[in-house]
């Protein structure tokens, strides 16, 4: 097979090719499994100039063991193209450099498995070296399918999005998801059913993942039948969720999509008392009020405030300069919203799209400052939920959280904490 890669001699001829631009895929021992708990079944390679491709096996019993560093291998080349970079980092951290494409063409890696490897993951779902067992041929030709799906030209177009996606939106997630969350398993087993714990479960922790390719740009987290975004705060099932270190901290925005709106518009968030006093309602209503006015354009008399008055009148100019041009775009990251790839689109939903998406790009950039204060520390992000971050921190460690505060609060944003020894358990600090 001219494509497999078996020798130290078929190594160094690969490398001497010099190819400039490639695309590589660290391929697991298991696609089942959380990427922070497999390793490296072999390395696809291909040069995005001529198409040649070649595959490296590193474990796998139908080719010899080829005794080489991977990283190395992945350190000869200067640019280089990968999907699911955040997988990626896991299995490989030297691929840190690497672009994307996910963002622009997502493919489901698992949704491309053809006939016989949907057989061997159907009989054999948990076996931790499953990929070893596969026919060689059938890895190759899996990724030989995706690039011809993924790849139309000989490298993908660099957008300023995809840029900034592939260098801060995967790194921010990548080093959130390597931490794992602590649990208590007698607690976890009462509340959850889950077949193959041991996809992402290990000891007492269980790991998560996130997915980047939304249409919003906003991520979600739902692995092996857990929503992590979406835990019930009324059944008590997230009292299985504990810290490994001392005790968890959650750090919540207040009011986090109106602050955005106020500087969409260049004018601070009036607050809820201004509605409560304008309206002559409770506090609680006006966070309802409000809340149906940014998502579903329902104005219940917010109109007679200024302030939602700006906002009324910049979602009907979002509107008319998306129709003139056929898209919209996020000012700091540059994803841009094209109408023919939007379904159902209308002004509203159009303007939630955006503030998702700048909800997204700042609070990445927020967690990437938090990541370097804790880069040395025991304390760690181990969840992220749309406007609050969880923090496992250690007792040791608590003269760090007023720079992790203050990180969160620049520009203007307010933030609120509750600390607990269980997820469920969170109480509010004054």
């Amino acid at each position: 097979m001219r494509f497999l890669i078996e020798t130290e001699d078929q190594l160094q001829e690969l490398l001497y090719k010099g190819f400039e631009k490639v695309f590589i895929a660290a391929i697991p021992q298991n696609y089942n499994y959380h990427p922070a708990l497999t390793t490296i079944n072999s390395l696809y390679i291909r040069d995005l100039k001529s198409s040649q491709s070649f595959l490296i096996p590193i474990l796998h019993h139908e080719a010899l063991k080829l005794e080489t560093d991977v990283q190395e291998i992945i350190s000869q080349y200067k640019e280089i193209y990968t999907l699911d970079k955040k997988f990626q980092l896991h299995l490989a951290p030297n691929f840190e450099g690497a672009i994307d494409i996910g963002f622009y063409n997502s493919i489901n890696i698992v949704d491309s498995f053809c006939p016989t490897i949907n057989h061997f993951y159907q009989k054999y779902p948990t076996l931790k070296n499953l990929n070893a067992l596969i026919p060689i041929v059938k890895l190759y030709e899996l990724w030989e399918n995706i690039l011809n799906q993924a790849i139309l030209e000989p490298a993908p177009h660099l957008t300023p999005y995809i840029q900034f996606a592939s260098t801060h939106v995967t790194d921010a997630f990548y080093n959130i998801e390597k931490n794992a969350i602590g649990l208590d398993i007698n607690a976890f087993d009462d509340y959850f059913d889950i077949p193959h714990k041991q996809y992402n479960v290990v000891e007492n922790s269980i790991y998560s993942q996130y997915n980047l390719y939304n249409t919003t740009t906003r991520p979600s987290n739902h692995f092996n039948g857990i929503n992590f975004l979406a835990l019930n705060k009324d059944t008590g099932e997230r009292q299985a969720f504990i810290p490994q270190n001392s005790t968890f901290i959650e750090m919540d925005f207040s009011a986090y999509h109106p602050t955005l709106c106020g500087k969409i518009i260049g004018q601070d968030f009036v607050g809820y008392d201004a509605v409560v006093e304008k309206l002559g309602i409770e506090k609680s209503e006006a966070k309802q009020k409000t809340f149906r006015f940014l998502y579903g354009g329902i104005k219940e008399g917010l109109e007679e405030v200024d302030w939602f008055k700006k906002v009324s009148y910049f979602i009907d100019n979002l509107w008319d300069e998306f129709l003139e041009n056929g898209y919209i775009e996020n000012p700091i990251s540059k994803k841009r919203f094209y109408g023919d790839k939007l379904e159902n689109i209308n002004k509203q939903k159009l303007f939630n799209y955006l503030l998702q998406s700048l909800e997204t790009v700042i609070s990445v950039t927020k967690i990437q400052q938090i990541q370097e204060v804790l880069k040395d520390a025991k304390t760690k992000i181990v969840l992220y939920v749309y406007d609050s971050i969880l923090l496992d921190v250690d007792k040791s460690e608590k003269a760090l959280l007023a720079q992790v505060k203050q990180i969160l609060e620049q520009d203007g944003f307010k933030v609120g904490l509750s600390y607990g020894n269980n997820y469920n358990n969170l109480k509010k600090l004054n």
